[in-house]
């Protein structure tokens, strides 16, 4: 019991400092292939293919970041958020690699718990 009590303790502690930091959106460039959270305002959402892009502080090709992620995901999001229309113009965070992909900043997710609508 003892060992067990001390394996959760240490779980919870590497949890806590394994966090991601949180950054601005303006920010993004600056961490270019690391593990952040980025936070912006969500101006615009657009269907390409399977996959859903929410551009962050500005609309495509003028945002300063896009969170992008299959239909999967998206299936749940619109579900929990009462669809995506609702969402434009409050502050998200998404948590993942900041990539650049053709020319564009962009964090892919893979799972619906690495974004957020900060209420």
């Amino acid at each position: 019991m003892k060992k067990l009590t001390l394996i959760c303790i240490s779980l919870l502690s590497f949890s806590a400092f394994s966090s991601p930091d949180k950054i601005a959106s303006h920010e993004a460039y600056n961490h270019l292939n690391s593990l952040v959270t980025v936070c912006g305002q969500l101006s615009d959402v657009r269907k390409l293919r399977e996959n859903i892009k929410l551009d962050v502080d500005g609309k495509y090709p003028n945002s300063n970041i896009s969170f992008s992620f299959n239909s999967h995901i998206a299936k749940k999001l619109q579900k929990k958020w009462g669809g995506f229309n609702n969402t434009e113009g409050q502050t998200i965070c998404a948590s993942g690699v900041v990539e650049e992909v053709r020319g564009k900043l962009q964090i892919t997710l893979h799972h619906q718990r690495d974004i957020e609508i900060i209420k």
